[in-house]
């Protein structure tokens, strides 16, 4: 769990280039001496990437299980060919990660299968959000906006909770909740 925690937060901030050297990533906030372990271990962002994926061959299980018992199964698609692969699945619903909101082809892709969507704020600006919902509502307006604040563990200082009410004031026709 404690692996996960590190790659939920130092993967995108080394996609994006937001961290380049060891000594950027001690100084952000929330990386504690445990998760500096698999950088000091040497550890690619290939293998970071190969650590933190769900494997697709466990997903036919994971939802045929969710089915099975009444939950809800969906997955966050971080490219075309995974959206293509939850749509053979048939999957219900899509979740765009705060990482991805800006990515156009990612997001016209999943709003073009005309499922409900669930955009997660925390690496977003306000114009982003607006951006990505409006790309969304050009194939349909089913689309939920959970606030985030992409900080693992989000301090509660830190948690911007009355950002939700902002959001409910611009976002008037979509439902609005909280992302941890």
């Amino acid at each position: 769990m404690k692996k996960l925690l590190f790659l939920l937060l130092l993967i995108p901030l080394i996609s994006f280039g937001q961290v380049t050297t060891f000594n950027e990533i001690d100084n952000i906030n929330g990386i504690q001496d445990f998760q500096r372990t698999l950088i000091e271990e040497g550890y690619s962002l290939y293998d970071l990437y190969e650590m933190a994926h769900t494997p697709w061959e466990w997903h036919k299980a994971l939802y045929d299980k969710g089915k099975q018992i009444g939950i809800t199964v969906f997955s966050t698609p971080f490219d075309n060919t995974s959206v293509d692969f939850l749509e053979s699945l048939n999957t219900p619903v899509y979740k765009i990660s705060s990482f991805e909101n800006c990515d156009i082809p990612l997001i016209r892709k999943i709003a073009s299968t005309k499922k409900p969507v669930i955009i997660s704020t925390g690496m977003a600006k306000l114009k982003e959000i607006k951006d990505c919902v409006q790309l969304i509502n050009k194939y349909h307006n089913k689309v939920a906006i959970l606030h985030c604040v992409s900080n693992y563990p989000t301090l509660e200082s830190d948690a911007q909770i009355s950002f939700i009410n902002e959001l409910k004031k611009i976002f008037r026709k979509n439902p609005i909740g909280l992302s941890d």
